[in-house]
């Protein structure tokens, strides 16, 4: 059986993609994997999240309520999350596009 390649996303995408720490925490919880980070002051490495799993969260509604509540409480303009909508529409298309190479 082949193994499916996954597209993983670091915290900084996640944030690109309007989430927060508290986001993460409450939706996303653990990360699926980590990656090492050649530096002294981080020694665990970067928090990565499966993109099938950032998508699947994104789509519920309690994820959508919670990131409205949030995107108000920031202050997010129109144009931010015109852009946050941007990103996300990009890497869905993505990733639908490797599910279908995959078959």
């Amino acid at each position: 059986m082949q193994r499916r390649e996954e597209i993983y996303l670091d915290v900084l995408k996640l944030k690109e993609r309007g989430w927060t720490e508290s986001l993460i925490k409450k939706f996303l919880k653990e990360p699926d994997d980590w990656e090492s980070v050649n530096h002294y002051a981080n020694f665990t490495g970067k928090r990565l999240y499966s993109l099938g799993r950032v998508l699947k969260t994104e789509s519920s509604d309690e994820y959508k309520k919670a990131f409205l509540k949030s995107a108000r409480r920031r202050g997010l303009t129109e144009d931010e999350l015109k852009n946050i909508n941007k990103i996300r529409t990009k890497s869905e298309k993505k990733y639908n596009q490797m599910l279908i190479q995959a078959l």
